[in-house]
């Protein structure tokens, strides 16, 4: 009889301990952050830019409120611009297993002052004031 209560109380806290994982994975909010240099086309009219782009690999919708670029100094301060460019999906509500982008023109990206040999970090904030960062690269390799 013992056996069979010792069984039992395995598999009911397996039982817990996978319902408690489910939850937590259906419930976190998963973002992957990319930066990358890209060209933008207007009609005929072809623009260079650096892009943000923000990945929701969570289970529900996430609001997206900004997104911007570390300063490339480390002192962990970040530029955001005021003006969100016509056609962005940043700032936005990004759907499940979809993505949304933004852009700085190069032009501006320039006038900000970012080198595009030193490393860059984008980084995006969620509704609920969560962070996240993209990977730390350069955009040229030099």
């Amino acid at each position: 009889m013992d056996g069979i209560a010792l069984y039992g109380a395995v598999v009911g806290s397996i039982s817990i301990l996978w319902q408690v994982y489910s939850w937590r994975r259906d419930h976190s909010t998963k973002i992957k952050v990319e930066v990358s240099l890209g060209a933008l086309t207007f009609g005929a009219k072809v623009e260079k830019a650096v892009i943000i782009t923000a990945v929701n690999d969570s289970r529900h919708p996430i609001r997206i409120n900004s997104a911007g670029l570390e300063t490339q100094d480390r002192s962990g301060n970040w530029a955001v611009k005021p003006l969100v460019p016509n056609g962005a999906g940043i700032p936005g509500t990004i759907q499940p297993n979809d993505s949304a982008q933004t852009w700085w023109f190069w032009e501006e990206f320039e006038e900000a002052g970012f080198d595009p040999h030193k490393p860059l970090v984008a980084r995006v904030m969620a509704g609920n004031g969560q962070r996240f960062r993209s990977k730390r690269q350069p955009l040229f390799k030099t």
